[in-house]
């Protein structure tokens, strides 16, 4: 029996990062840290996506979403993703 394609199986990130529920947010940011690429499909250095991961953080700051995504025990998924990430780069 074949194996279905990865990509059928991913949920769909709809919606703004701030209107998310906590675990929507874990999904798309974890998501979007295993997934982020240059243009060119090259990956971007580590220190690179640990500031855009830091880029997202302050824009949910900006739209009053007072919550950190790298720091609080509710979203430590995302930093374990993080660093696992940075270590594979």
């Amino acid at each position: 029996m074949a194996m279905e394609n990865p990509e059928k199986m991913l949920i769909p990130i709809v919606g703004k990062l701030e209107d998310m529920s906590p675990n929507e947010l874990i999904y798309a940011v974890c998501r979007f840290i295993l997934e982020v690429r240059k243009k060119s499909g090259e990956n971007f250095p580590a220190e690179t996506v640990q500031e855009l991961v830091t880029s997202l953080q302050t824009h949910l700051e900006v739209q009053g979403r007072n919550i950190s995504l790298l720091e609080s025990p509710e979203y430590e998924k995302i930093g374990d993703t993080l660093d696992n990430r940075m270590k594979d780069l």
